[in-house]
């Protein structure tokens, strides 16, 4: 997407017919306000997805490292793709699939998935 008020250098029509550039600038529109909304709850939403998944594998390392606090940065992460509004069957089938094995009743994961422990 296009910053607001982004000076683009662009050709202008004599400048093209002559194979060569103009030092004119295009100032590119703001976005509607509506649709920067929009994006902007998209970016924030990947954000937590991203920062999500980093502390859902952090947990399983932690797990494996027989780190006693690797749960909280499970439940963390949990946390995280409620806030980005990830759908509970992802939610639960990530839980049920970590290697912890803690989860591994669809039921349990989906209590977990709610953010309930």
């Amino acid at each position: 997407a296009a910053a607001a008020a982004a000076a683009v250098p662009a050709p202008t029509a004599d400048a093209a017919a002559k194979g060569g550039e103009s030092g004119a600038v295009v100032v590119a529109s703001a976005p509607a306000p509506a649709a920067a909304a929009e994006e902007g709850l998209s970016l924030k939403a990947q954000i937590l997805v991203l920062w999500g998944n980093v502390l859902f594998d952090r947990s399983q390392v932690r797990y494996h490292r027989d780190d006693k606090e690797w749960q909280e940065d499970c439940d963390a992460a949990v946390a995280k793709f409620n806030s980005a509004g990830c759908s509970k069957t992802d939610i639960t089938r990530a839980l049920m699939n970590h290697t912890s094995g803690y989860w591994k009743e669809e039921q349990t994961a989906m209590v977990a998935a709610d953010g309930k422990k």
